[in-house]
């Protein structure tokens, strides 16, 4: 079975994503509709976080880190 995963972001990263420039709004975008979004394992694709953030997991996409 297929499950999609929904992206949405805080508001504090949405600012932060909206300072960038094109490309690289569109490249982080991209990156979490295509890999993330529509796939059954996204984790596969990152690395957990540790200490007080376990939950979380990190992307990399360029030069760019996307917390998750």
């Amino acid at each position: 079975m297929n499950s999609t995963y929904e992206i949405g972001f805080d508001p504090k990263a949405l600012a932060e994503l909206k300072k960038l420039d094109r490309t690289s709004q569109e490249r982080i975008t991209s990156f979490l509709s295509e890999h993330i979004q529509r796939t059954d394992k996204p984790r596969r694709l990152g690395k957990a976080l540790t200490g007080g953030k376990i939950k979380l997991w990190r992307y990399r996409t360029g030069a760019f880190r996307v917390v998750c």
